[in-house]
């Protein structure tokens, strides 16, 4: 069995075990018995990628992440038994991962938290198989993080790309004061800026899988409320493939029941459901002229700035 790294502290639901031989296979690094390790200067950083059947732009992200300039990085793909030559593109590329692992899930949240237990790195960013990171994204975030980077996590910008990877627009996060209180309006952060400190998982705990679409909203208010450093980077670290699972009615009825379990109270969380529900609706029925000014002059979920 050659896995190994921090047992991430779970709020809700007990992390993995380990794979069971008879329904999973896994590969790299680890299991030709080479394992990276965290320097003074140089912080171990693990990046971990969750995939199921996502062999049409997962080479994308897999060179996004071999191409850094930051030497110290550990490379986790968890891929949820893929059929569509998912598992073809790792095992061609496996010299340069740490550690992959294909075995059925209980969805995204499920593999990102096995890829979490798993993690030897001081810091742990996730990157979707649609997703990519930028030239030198890892260097910029550890050099901002500073000292302690393990106690912290990182809030930032990233780009909007369609399928073609063509840039059509930013999420950017507010400053952090209007963040915070703006927190049970909104996701924060766009989750691919969201570099976490193991120490801040050890504390609060990885993604609660009850929230099978908001997650990690769930997971950046535990952070928020924790009081754990928060570092902003001023650039945009990678660009984030639109026509996820989030979105739609089912995430927010799943967004307003993680309110629900904050202590909000049920009015206000009524309010931001129907707040959200018009703003869509509108978006839909107003001709695309005007529903672009709207998007360039109010505060959005995610606060999307659209070109």
């Amino acid at each position: 069995m050659c896995i190994a790294g921090i047992r991430a502290k779970q709020t809700a639901p007990e992390m993995q075990n380990p794979p069971n031989s008879q329904t999973c296979i896994e590969g790299g690094l680890r299991c030709q018995g080479v394992y990276k390790t965290t320097h003074q200067e140089t912080p171990l950083v693990t990046i971990i990628t969750v995939v199921f059947n996502g062999s049409r732009h997962l080479a994308k992200a897999m060179d996004s992440v071999f191409s850094q300039d930051y030497t110290n990085v550990e490379y986790i793909i968890i891929d949820g038994g893929s059929s569509d030559g998912t598992l073809d593109l790792i095992r061609e590329h496996q010299a340069r991962i740490d550690y992959w692992r294909s075995e059925p899930d209980e969805g995204i949240y499920d593999a990102m938290n096995k890829g979490i237990e798993l993690a030897r790195g001081d810091v742990i960013g996730l990157l979707n198989a649609d997703d990519i990171l930028y030239p030198a994204a890892i260097s910029r975030i550890i050099e901002a993080m500073g000292g302690e980077a393990k106690e912290k996590y990182t809030c930032g910008a990233v780009d909007l790309i369609d399928e073609t990877g063509a840039v059509y627009g930013h999420s950017r996060p507010f400053e952090k004061t209007i963040r915070e209180r703006r927190r049970y309006l909104e996701m924060p952060c766009p989750h691919l800026s969201v570099f976490v400190g193991r120490e801040v998982y050890e504390r609060i705990g990885a993604f609660d899988t009850q929230f099978r679409l908001s997650a990690d909203y769930d997971f950046l208010l535990r952070a928020i409320e924790s009081n754990a450093p928060c570092t902003d980077l001023d650039f945009s670290v990678g660009a984030f493939r639109s026509g996820g699972s989030s979105g739609g009615m089912a995430t927010w009825l799943e967004t307003r029941r993680v309110l629900q379990t904050k202590g909000i109270n049920s009015f206000y969380t009524n309010y931001i459901f129907v707040r959200s529900v018009t703003r869509s609706w509108l978006a839909g029925a107003l001709p695309p002229t005007i529903t672009s000014i709207i998007k360039r002059f109010t505060i959005s979920k995610n606060n999307y700035f659209m070109e």
